[in-house]
């Protein structure tokens, strides 16, 4: 952690496939990540050269408002693809739908996870699958891959309809999660992917603010180019030869710590008195905000960033004796001054101060509260020209320092107005296999980063 003076701060599916390989790598976060789960992918015929073509398919992937067991987020899904052979022969295939990862890796702890359902229906009839395994194809792996096989028939010039469901679990860290489906396996169909269309369907509306567009954050990012509807972003693609740039990535807030947040909205617009239910407001767009290494700083973070500033600060004056929504908007302000990159003196100075100012009334309505301390000590470690703590008594440098800005009169539009999102740090952690357009395993361990408190949120 570099040193943080006045001026500069510090830098504290599971898949359906039919034969075909794909390997992808997925950016994470920070130097340690959740397990992988193998992605999931367009059927692939099971011969080398085929005259079946895929006319169109249609995939759904909806997120669950609860993730299954520990995982950071679930979704079902279920995926319509619609073949005609286009020759003159009949042709006779062996579907398979990987168990585990496809490609032979393992989640990156030396495990092989195998997917908890799936379901299959050859022209609306349902059909039986049977377990097979091939040899790993991985040169680091020796485990046998497990497959669940079912045959196919594809007579001359008619349509053959796949449907497929399945539930998968996402890869993330809290606050986000990540859900992945692969295309660039229906490359390997009669000519071109005729008509792919792709929708990601949230428990609540979706927009900028949940679904998240800022590859800074990591874990891939969010593929360009959706569109909002309701609580669905929907993509669209004609005449697709589907390659690695067209795999679909999709990246979004965690339901549980969003629906905290529609929560607390909806709490303070029926009762605008209630202070609890401001500071509650406040800390759930906090948490959103928060990264393990850094802070989202997209366009629609800017704003919830203000939101939040708004909410503490109704907080503390309908609750102004209250020391942990002093403390816990103080932690708000010092998260944005330690991680903003805007390179704006008054800006970080103004949220650096601010920050300072809530501690230290925090400190005088309870000198012993252990979260407002840490903050302390952490702003005296890491920036010991606004605050000097030696663990028995602080001196308040930057309250009684002559600025040589302006340091608190700054607006909130002026402070929002070019976000630089941080750069996560680069870092190797196990691997998740997301929801591709079959079929996705279960997720990993979800890792939690911040500070809490065990009775009250702050």
């Amino acid at each position: 952690m570099r040193k943080l003076t006045l001026f500069i701060r510090g830098v504290a599916v599971f898949a359906l496939a039919f034969g075909l390989l794909w390997q992808a790598a997925l950016p994470v976060q920070a130097d340690v990540a959740p397990p992988d789960w193998p992605p999931g992918a367009n059927p692939a015929p099971g011969a080398e050269i085929t005259q079946v073509r895929m006319e169109s398919e249609k995939v759904t992937l909806t997120v669950l408002p609860k993730p299954n067991g520990a995982a950071p987020g679930s979704a079902t899904v279920e995926a319509v693809f619609n073949l005609r052979n286009l020759g003159s022969a009949e042709e006779k295939m062996t579907v398979r739908f990987p168990l585990s990862f496809w490609n032979g890796s393992s989640d990156g702890f030396g495990r092989f996870p195998e997917i908890r359902s799936i379901e299959v229906k050859v022209n609306n009839r349902s059909v039986p699958t049977r377990r097979v395994e091939s040899p790993n194809p991985s040169e680091y792996e020796d485990t046998p891959l497990p497959w669940a096989a079912f045959d196919v028939t594809f007579p001359p010039g008619e349509e053959v309809v796949l449907w497929v469901r399945y539930g998968c679990d996402g890869m993330g860290e809290f606050p986000n999660v990540s859900f992945r489906y692969i295309l660039e396996t229906g490359a390997g169909w009669q000519g071109t992917i005729g008509k792919a269309e792709l929708e990601v369907r949230l428990p609540y509306p979706a927009s900028q603010e949940n679904v998240i567009f800022d590859e800074g954050v990591g874990f891939g990012g969010m593929t360009p180019g959706g569109v909002f509807t309701g609580q669905s972003i929907r993509w669209v693609f004609e005449d697709l030869e589907p390659g690695p740039q067209d795999n679909l990535n999709v990246l979004v807030t965690m339901p549980d710590a969003w629906q905290k947040v529609l929560k607390e909205r909806e709490t303070t617009q029926r009762s605008p008195r209630d202070g609890e239910g401001w500071g509650r407001l406040g800390k759930a767009l906090k948490d959103v905000l928060r990264l393990r290494r850094g802070m989202r700083m997209d366009a629609a973070a800017q704003e919830m960033y203000a939101e939040s500033v708004s909410a503490y600060e109704k907080s503390v004056e309908l609750l102004p004796e209250d020391a942990l929504w002093h403390y816990g908007f103080a932690d708000l302000l010092w998260l944005r001054a330690y991680w903003s990159d805007q390179g704006i003196f008054a800006s970080q100075y103004s949220d650096a101060r601010r920050a300072v100012l809530e501690l230290r009334r925090a400190l005088e309505i309870d000198p012993k509260l252990t979260q407002a301390l840490d903050l302390l000590q952490e702003v005296g470690l890491s920036a010991p020209d606004l605050v000097r703590w030696d663990g028995s008594r602080a001196d308040y440098l930057i309250l009684t320092a002559t600025p040589t800005a302006k340091p608190t009169e700054i607006p909130i539009e002026a402070l929002l107005a070019s976000p630089t999102p941080p750069v996560p740090p680069s870092a190797k952690g196990p691997r998740l296999p997301g929801c591709a357009s079959a079929l996705a395993l279960p997720a990993a361990a979800v890792m939690l980063w911040g500070r809490g408190r065990k009775v009250r949120p702050i």
